[in-house]
């Protein structure tokens, strides 16, 4: 019977490898690395047509599958929702002939003691070159000798014959039963070798815990919903995350709950949680955390109940189950693939090396596609599950990716690999939680603003759940540095916290949900002054913080620092330090999408205690007076801004670098502002702290009391 490969490169993309001319030598090593796009080296064209590009996808090109991929996300949350067995790789029909402009070109970036190629760069560009606006990276890949990639490569091979009935069938199958060795292999290693990974939890069960079994005749799974008082406190379990998507589907209410404690339909389940279940009693384990089934859903007060002990469900548990890879839960875990999608394919180089003459490629962006960047891991409620699971298997629309404190592995590379770094949230943004009592306060408090950086760029359904979907690792954290927690910052590091910005399309929520100088008042990707991270000291005092976060079980009354509870309205800072008005003759239009520098110009002539104004500082290549970055997407339109500076440190030896906010006061409020932004400014130390030789007092609506030589109190709202 006649079967396929398990590694494929169409005849196109075999010939890539043909120009050697092409090929300059690059100083930097390491396919993790996000080089900028080489437009000044020669680019050749590929596939011109959708129709052929899509025929060798279908024929499964390991590079041909990725190009249409990143040809063809999928957009919208819609599509799927409306057709879930959609193939990702379908173009739609009208779509077929279209022209596409796919172009590649080729670079080393490294070359071993004998000066031979050892590592060449492909890189994929969608566009014109000679119109680089219109340029795109559409993808990477490496291709290195087939003796240093193989020791790393999956022995887990499996063929796939070429009947349809068949491939459908028994191959899924087996591949089902591979999945299962892989992860076994994964989870024993981790366990018994990474001495971060094998501690075993010791804190309290979840409330209830989806329990699996076999039926009586022994021919499929039985399962129940149990609480977990009745359970050993040892009991050991797995959790699952998903996305929900717009498909109802089926869900533990008020009526169901005694009618699911004695069984559990299997098959009015949606695919992703059948699957999940029987790769839960595959793996061993006799019990299953599912939010949708251990939480009652048209009940309120278990759903914040339970929404609070998020930080126990998935740091006690073994293992983390996350759909990474699908839009909601009908299309299961369990997906089809060929080998030929995930195995890296081998190539011809003699005439690079012939030493070596046999290179594997494979792609550097699949941990980036089919992880960071999958739809999973774009929503809020998941970023915390990620970090305090103590390990997470995903499952990518193309294959397995496994990720724990000490590992990250896939399907094709299931032991990891020195070339395929992975950017690994759990090692990225924050440290093994139980490892977190080893590290002084300072260093969990930059612990605090990575993650927080990692979690503004998701996307929540709901945007009150801002800190909700938060609140359990905010807990570890206020455990370990015993600090009061306010509207996600903290009030012993309340002076980093303040300094932050964004770095993004942004967007303020319609409702309040926090106080302008909390970042989860808006709702973008931001970040926070990494200059921060170092010795500073202090120019303004803070003499008072009222959260906006009270806990529900006390009437109304202020729960100061609960990492819990609903936001109201009345969140503020009380300041006193510098305040001087700040004048721009004009904002760049551009202003709102990145920082603006500014330089500064004296204007004797207006009659103004600051006389100085700033203009747009487009000189590349020197220091800019000040740099400014926005915080709230009314800056451009705000007006009587002042600046006040908060921290300054020395660097360099005679540079003195000052860090502040831009504020804007609020109409009618004399003293009241909402943060804008955040500015940075240095000069050297000999010049003073920069422009504050004789500042005269400012009109008494700017502050609500003053201390002399630009000294004011003032309330940030």
């Amino acid at each position: 019977m006649a079967s396929r490969s398990t590694s494929h490169l169409c005849s196109r993309c075999s010939s890539i490898f043909s120009r050697a001319e092409t090929i300059e030598y690059m100083p930097t090593s390491g396919p993790q690395l996000q080089w900028e796009l080489p437009i000044d080296k020669p680019t050749y064209a590929h596939y011109k047509s959708r129709s052929e590009l899509q025929q060798s996808a279908g024929e499964k090109c390991y590079i041909c599958v990725r190009i249409l991929e990143w040809m063809n996300p999928i957009e919208a949350e819609e599509v799927s929702d409306r057709e879930p067995t959609a193939e990702v790789l379908d173009g739609k029909p009208a779509d077929r002939d279209r022209p596409v402009n796919i172009s590649y070109c080729l670079t080393t970036a490294a070359k071993d003691s004998s000066e031979k190629l050892k590592e060449i760069g492909i890189w994929f560009i969608e566009g014109d070159k000679l119109l680089y606006d219109t340029l795109r990276l559409i993808g990477r890949f490496v291709a290195m000798p087939a003796q240093e990639v193989d020791p790393y490569i999956s022995k887990f091979r499996y063929t796939v014959p070429n009947n349809p009935a068949i491939r459908t069938d028994m191959v899924v199958l087996l591949r089902q039963f591979i999945i299962i060795r892989i992860v076994k292999t994964w989870l024993s290693a981790c366990r018994e070798r990474h001495e971060i990974c094998s501690w075993s939890a010791k804190g309290e069960l979840p409330t209830r815990l989806v329990a699996v079994g076999r039926t009586e005749e022994k021919k499929g799974l039985s399962i129940r919903l149990c609480h977990s008082d009745s359970l050993p406190r040892e009991t050991e379990y797995v959790s699952l995350s998903h996305c929900w998507g717009k498909v109802p589907f089926f869900k533990l209410t008020q009526d169901n709950l005694q009618e699911l404690e004695q069984s559990i339909p299997l098959q009015q389940l949606p695919m992703v949680f059948q699957d999940a279940i029987r790769i839960t009693y595959d793996l061993g384990f006799r019990y299953i955390w599912i939010d949708s089934l251990c939480i009652i859903q048209d009940s309120r007060d278990d759903w914040h109940k339970e929404s609070l002990a998020m930080d126990r469900v998935y740091l006690n548990g073994v293992l983390n189950l996350a759909a990474t890879g699908y839009r909601n839960g009908q299309e299961g875990l369990l997906r089809f693939t060929e080998p030929r999608e995930i195995m890296p394919p081998k190539i011809d180089c003699a005439k690079f090396n012939s030493h070596s003459p046999k290179y594997s490629v494979f792609s550097s962006f699949d941990w980036t596609r089919e992880v960071t960047r999958a739809p999973l891991n774009e929503r809020g409620w998941v970023c915390q599950e990620q970090v305090m699971s103590p390990r997470t298997l995903h499952f990518g629309r193309r294959q397995m990716y496994w990720e724990c404190y000490t590992a990250s592995c896939c399907e094709s590379f299931p032991s990891g690999a020195p070339f395929f770094n992975p950017s690994s949230i759990k090692m990225r943004v924050v440290k093994p939680i139980e490892r977190y009592s080893e590290l002084t306060k300072p260093e969990l408090y930059v612990q605090w603003t990575e993650f927080v950086t990692e979690y503004s760029t998701r996307k929540l359904t709901f945007d009150t759940d801002k800190l909700p979907a938060i609140s359990g690792i905010a807990r570890v954290f206020m455990n370990l540095l015993k600090d009061r927690y306010v509207d996600g910052l903290w009030e012993n590091d309340i002076y980093r916290g303040l300094l932050w910005h964004a770095t993004g399309d942004i967007t303020e929520v319609s409702s309040y949900r926090a106080p302008s100088w909390s970042w989860a008042s808006i709702d973008g990707p931001v970040s926070f002054l990494s200059s921060l991270n170092v010795q500073w000291d202090t120019m303004a005092q803070i003499h008072e913080i009222k959260s906006t976060m009270r806990n529900e079980t006390t009437d109304g009354e202020e729960s100061g620092g609960e990492a819990s509870g609903r936001e109201v309205p009345g969140g503020y800072i009380r300041v006193t330090g510098l305040l001087l008005k700040l004048k721009i003759d004009k904002i760049p239009v551009n202003a709102i999408s990145s920082m603006i520098r500014l330089q500064r110009r004296w204007d004797l002539s207006a009659d103004d205690p600051l006389n100085i104004v700033f203009s747009p500082y487009e000189q590349i290549g020197t220091r800019a007076d000040m740099t400014i970055r926005h915080s709230n997407p009314e800056f451009r339109q705000s007006k009587d801004l002042v600046i006040m500076p908060l921290v300054h440190h020395t660097f360099d030896k005679e540079w003195v670098a000052i860090y502040g906010l831009v504020l804007s006061l609020q109409p009618g409020r004399s003293g009241y502002y909402k943060k804008v932004g955040v500015y940075e400014t240095s000069r050297k130390t000999e010049g003073g702290m920069f422009w504050l030789q004789n500042p005269k007092p400012i009109e008494s609506r700017y502050y609500q009391e003053f201390y002399g030589k630009a000294v004011y109190t003032i309330t940030i709202l």
